[in-house]
C-alpha cells in the first residue's frame, strides 16, 4: 500500500496544477488579501503567506496624505532565489468612479482602485521593483488602507515552491 503513496501524492499535486495556470496573465483582481477576500496564496498554496514582512514594501507615502495630490510610489519585493515576481495593490476605501493609479511601466495594468503586474519593471537577482503613481481622492476619509499582495515565484508553472507576501499599509489623512 505504501508503494502507491508517492504516486497518489503526485497525482494530487498534478490535479491542483491547473489552479496556478488558471490565471496566467496575473492574479485575479480580488486576490488582494484584504479581510474576507482571497490572496495569491489561494493558488500558490505550498505554505501560508508571510504577513507584514519587510521583504515587501510600499514606499513613497507621506506622513499625511493631501487631497487630490499625486504620489510616486515604489513596490519592492525581496526574496532569495526568486525567478519571477508579481504584485497586486488595492485601496480601501475608494472614491467612486476613480482610477487612482497610473502605471509606471507597460508591465503594469490598472482597473478601478487596483493595480497589478506579473513582471517586475526592474528585477535584480533577489529583488523586484515596480513604480507607479497614486492620486489621492479629492474627498479624503480619515485613513486609506493599501492592500499589497506579492508572489516571489520559482517559475515552474505549478502551485508549489512560490512564496506569497501580504502587507496592509495605512495612510493617514488627518
Amino acid at each position: 500500500m505504501r508503494a502507491w503513496a508517492p504516486i497518489a501524492a503526485l497525482a494530487g499535486v498534478l490535479a491542483l496544477a491547473p489552479q496556478a495556470a488558471a490565471h496566467p496573465g496575473a492574479a485575479p483582481w480580488e486576490a488582494d488579501g484584504r479581510p474576507g477576500r482571497d490572496s495569491c496564496s489561494t493558488c500558490h498554496f505550498e505554505s501560508g503567506p508571510v504577513r507584514n514582512s519587510d521583504q515587501l514594501k510600499l514606499q513613497g507615502l507621506p506622513a499625511k496624505v493631501e487631497p487630490g495630490r499625486s504620489y510616486d510610489l515604489i513596490v519592492t519585493l525581496k526574496h532569495a532565489g526568486m525567478k519571477v515576481a508579481g504584485f497586486l495593490l488595492s485601496l480601501d476605501p475608494v472614491a467612486s468612479g476613480a482610477v487612482p493609479f497610473k502605471a509606471g511601466s507597460d508591465k503594469v495594468e490598472t482597473k478601478d482602485a487596483a493595480i497589478r503586474s506579473t513582471l517586475a519593471s526592474t528585477k535584480q537577482k533577489d529583488e523586484a521593483r515596480w513604480t507607479l503613481t497614486w492620486r489621492a481622492p479629492d474627498k479624503l476619509p480619515a485613513e486609506i488602507v493599501f492592500y499589497l499582495s506579492a508572489n516571489a515565484g520559482n517559475d515552474d508553472q505549478s502551485p508549489l515552491g512560490d512564496r506569497i507576501y501580504l502587507n496592509a499599509v495605512t495612510a493617514k489623512t488627518r
